[in-house]
């Protein structure tokens, strides 16, 4: 019976393979990993066993096993492989080097080469691929630096501070996505995850990032974040990444937030988030005939709707739905039934908990 990774949420951010004889496991490990070739397994036919989790986010796929042992060889690709041992060892050899990535100790980077792997029994591991390109302008973003394939390191050491980082944020991935497959809201996993993800890998594997992003505040003259506050104001209905902005002006993202918070007070991103709550007030106030809290909303850049009313009522004391109320009286004279508040505020369903939501930073 051949064995393939099977989604377990409608949207396929979850999926889940076990197999069990030669011919399953076989079938399962070059389905979880097509360019990999000479399987061999050394375990007898009833021994032999293969369990994987594989998460999808938008251009990244994570992969959790357990195995009874196996060999290969991977061919050579483009991207880089990063593997970060949760229990037991592997070996990976490449051209450039033989590592013994150990669990608690250290895990393996590899870049484009051929690499041969030998996972003996009781192993289990998170494995995961990030394009070459991308993690070096990943890192090119934090920074503001050129880095080369001379910079990749060829493994992380899991207890320096950015390798247990980023262990531990791949680890509790798996978890939360789990728990979101499991009551059918899978599909979230693939927004913002991953670019921490590659973001981690960049601080982790790319010599120089950490050190670049620690190193203390790097001066920045009034102008730079004058420049960034000039950019945001023109542009604050518009996508918009902190991170590319600082690239544009050539300095790393750290320094302008220090810089822009000495000049104005906050952040690039709290200044974002307070232009674009400032055009949707005044667009609510000054509403077309066909004007909804919705539309409003996305037009100036919030794409959460929920954090946007919650932004909204924490900044002016009402709720979008309010001022658009009045909006439409001031202009057209009239009520608009839509937006009638409730006056029981316990039927409105509005009562503010204190709970921080998981979405309070996604529509940046």
């Amino acid at each position: 019976m051949r064995a393939h990774l099977v989604p377990t949420d409608p949207a396929g951010s979850l999926l889940r393979c076990h197999a069990r004889g030669h011919e399953a496991v076989h079938d399962a490990l070059a389905a979880a990993y097509p360019n990999a070739k000479e399987f061999a397994l050394p375990h007898s036919d009833s021994e032999t066993q293969f369990f994987c989790t594989q998460v999808r986010l938008s251009n990244i796929s994570l992969y959790r096993n357990a195995t009874s042992g196996y060999s290969c060889h991977a061919n050579p690709t483009d991207a880089v492989r990063i593997t970060l041992p949760a229990h037991g060892s592997v070996v990976v050899a490449s051209k450039r080097t033989s590592l013994v990535a150990v669990a608690g100790h250290v895990g393996s980077v590899c870049l484009t080469e051929l690499v041969e792997r030998k996972v003996p029994s009781n192993y289990m591991g998170f494995h995961f691929q990030v394009s070459k390109r991308e993690l070096l302008s990943r890192a090119h973003l934090l920074t503001g630096r050129e880095y080369t394939t001379d910079d990749v390191a060829t493994s992380i050491g899991l207890r320096t501070p950015e390798g247990a980082i980023l262990y531990r944020g791949v680890a509790n991935l798996f978890l939360e996505v789990e728990h979101l497959a499991a009551i059918g809201l899978g599909q979230l996993a693939r927004t913002g995850i991953n670019d921490l993800i590659q973001n981690l890998s960049a601080v982790a594997v790319v010599r120089g990032v950490r050190e670049h992003l620690t190193q203390g505040r790097q001066y920045l003259g009034d102008n730079h974040a004058e420049s960034a506050r000039q950019f945001i104001d023109a542009h604050a209905a518009e996508p918009i990444r902190i991170s590319e902005l600082a690239a544009q002006l050539g300095v790393s993202c750290r320094a302008l937030q220090l810089a822009f918070r000495k000049r104005f007070g906050c952040t690039p991103l709290e200044h974002l988030f307070a232009c674009r709550l400032g055009l949707a007030r005044a667009r609510l106030l000054a509403p077309t005939n066909m004007s909804t809290v919705a539309a409003v909303a996305v037009d100036c850049g919030f794409v959460n709707l929920g954090a946007f009313a919650g932004r909204y009522y924490r900044a002016f004391g009402e709720r979008p739905s309010e001022t658009l109320k009045r909006g439409l009286l001031r202009a057209f004279g009239r009520r608009d039934s839509r937006y009638h508040p409730h006056p029981n505020p316990l039927q409105r369903g509005d009562i503010n908990l204190g709970l921080p939501t998981r979405s309070e930073h996604s529509d940046w």
